[in-house]
């Protein structure tokens, strides 16, 4: 017989699933309803104990209630404590504005008194001395070269002999004598006689000029001149 069953669940396996299957869920109802019965007769008949603790905490409930109205209260009688100090203090700041704006002779004696104390205390305090330049004057020297003539420039005049060529011509090319150191004219025409006498010179004569240069020097005759003026403190400035 336990053959033959399982061989038609093996040759059936399809039906077997769906029957497996609506068992399940016939099982699963029941269970459903007899769940559902049982939470319904403990909300019918509630326990002692949940009617117990349902009973403290609206005790609690009303307790906590009870204080924080207590703390409004408190909290009220604070603010109207504040407010009364706070228009106290407003009312004594204009008490102190109304007797400072009073010119009585008291308070004028005592600003007088104030004043003269703060220009003793202010006349008291050093003064910082206010620094004054000290100007120096700064010097160059400043050349200016110039040239001395130790002696003047000098003309010497001469005199140039003639030669006699080849050809029986003269030419000016034979020696100077210059009139210098000494030597003068009538010295030349002492010469120029004897070459006439004893050369056979015929007597004629060129006359020369030559520029003996100046003798110089230089010197300068430059000065000191202030290029500026400057402080010990660093300071400079330009004139």
């Amino acid at each position: 017989m336990k053959e033959k069953i399982l061989t038609w669940i093996k040759n059936h396996k399809p039906h077997t699933i769906a029957v497996t299957i609506l068992i399940l869920l016939l099982i699963l109802f029941f269970l459903f309803f007899a769940i559902s019965g049982m939470f319904r007769s403990v909300e019918e008949n509630p326990s002692p104990t949940v009617s117990k603790n349902t009973v403290e905490h609206s005790e609690a409930s009303s307790k906590l209630a009870a204080s924080e109205q207590e703390l409004e209260v408190s909290d009220k009688q604070q603010t109207s404590s504040s407010n009364s100090s706070d228009n106290s203090v407003v009312s004594s700041q204009k008490e102190n504005t109304n007797a400072s704006e009073d010119p009585s002779p008291d308070n004028n004696s005592g600003n007088a008194s104030a004043s003269s104390n703060g220009s003793n205390s202010s006349g008291s305090s050093p003064s910082q001395p206010v620094h004054q330049h000290d100007w120096k004057a700064h010097e160059v020297w400043v050349s200016d070269i110039i040239t001395v003539e130790d002696i003047p420039a000098q003309t010497i005049y001469g005199a140039q002999l003639y030669t006699q060529q080849p050809d029986g011509t003269w030419i000016s090319n034979g020696e100077i004598y210059w009139f210098e150191n000494g030597f003068t004219m009538e010295d030349f025409k002492a010469i120029l006689k004897d070459k006439i006498k004893n050369e056979g010179y015929i007597g004629n004569y060129v006359n020369r000029t030559k520029t003996i240069p100046a003798v110089t020097h230089t010197e300068d005759h430059g000065s000191y001149q202030i290029d500026y003026y400057y402080c010990d403190c660093g300071a400079k400035k330009y004139s």
